[in-house]
């Protein structure tokens, strides 16, 4: 775990929060005309990636659950073992059910049933961690469990409350009821969706995004990585993958009429503001490796010299170390 992983995760973040508050800025001025310009009713593109786009908060529950379990196992009391395997059940578990619950379900038609299929691949997921970080060390993966668990839960459950609590129309319910419904993102309304019938609700939930904000989560995916020896292309190719994945997620609500650009920059910049303050910490704690070397004082530089000499006369000989010590006498004697 080296302070250089920590500078670019935080650094690939930041610059993140930095494109998402210029997207908040330009939408705050053409949400309106940008949400028209590039509505396109039913698409099969905004229902793909609206329903895939929680699969990193699925995949870093997976993973906290497989290093909290490979954490606690490791102790001797059996309350902590048993804890250990609830962990490795719960997490996939909680995964799958955010997953049903955000968006599989539209796309099945069946809460139940999405939860059927969303458990398997959780558990793909659990595996797939298993074979990756089961050299992991236990301090680095009570870290990662708690940074990936930690940022997932508050990313969650305050999106969710900001997006029931603001109550803006998203651009269908102005396709249906006009626009006089339109307002900002920063102006809330949260009794506006009372005076509708109940089956209209999810018309004045667009802001913000709940989609763009799961696959924000991408951008702390590579934490669980620091541990690998050969980590350089994947630093390389990890930045613009997330990126990318975030940027095709974000178009998704656009398109289908149910979020604007302004929620979903006000998604991103959510996360990114909770991932450092939940990483800033862990930054300035993290010591360099490999940078400073140690001087040998006069007392260690002779336990060395004598060590070495003592594995030197372990590979000899009897006749030989006689003979080796003979000559380093006689090299002293002429000095």
């Amino acid at each position: 775990m080296q302070k250089r992983d920590w500078r670019i995760l935080f650094g690939s973040i930041s610059v993140f929060a930095l494109l998402c508050l210029v997207l908040l800025f330009v939408g705050s001025f053409l949400d309106l005309s940008l949400a028209k310009d590039w509505y396109f009713a039913n698409n099969f593109y905004s229902q793909l990636f609206i329903a895939i786009s929680p699969f990193p908060l699925l995949v870093c529950l997976s993973f906290s659950g497989f290093f909290l379990f490979h954490f606690l196992r490791q102790s001797i009391k059996l309350s902590y073992k048993i804890l250990s395997w609830i962990c490795l059940i719960l997490f996939p578990f909680l995964g799958a059910f955010f997953l049903s619950y955000e968006s599989l379900s539209n796309l099945v038609g069946s809460f139940a049933l999405s939860l059927l299929i969303s458990l398997p691949i959780a558990l793909v997921f659990t595996l797939l961690g298993w074979l990756l970080f089961k050299n992991t060390p236990e301090e680095k993966c009570l870290t990662y469990a708690l940074c990936l668990s930690l940022i997932c839960a508050l990313n969650f459950l305050l999106t969710h409350t900001i997006d029931n609590l603001a109550g803006r129309p998203s651009y269908l319910a102005i396709l249906e009821h006009g626009e006089m419904l339109y307002h900002s993102w920063w102006e809330w309304n949260s009794n506006l969706s009372s005076t509708y019938p109940a089956e209209e609700a999810s018309l004045f939930t667009s802001f913000p995004s709940v989609s763009s904000a799961s696959a924000s989560l991408a951008f702390i995916l590579p934490l669980p990585f620091f541990s690998f020896d050969k980590k350089k292309k994947l630093s390389l190719f990890f930045p613009l993958i997330r990126l990318l994945w975030w940027l095709l997620c974000a178009l998704a609500p656009i398109l289908n009429g149910t979020a604007y650009l302004s929620d979903v920059a006000f998604s991103g910049l959510f996360f990114s503001s909770l991932a450092l303050l939940v990483l800033a910490p862990l930054l300035f704690s993290v010591k360099e490796e490999g940078t400073k070397r140690e001087r040998l004082t006069p007392t260690s530089n002779r336990y060395v010299l004598l060590r070495r000499t003592a594995m030197k006369y372990e590979k000899m000989t009897p006749r030989e170390v006689l003979h080796y010590r003979r000559k380093r006498l006689r090299q002293k004697r002429r000095k």
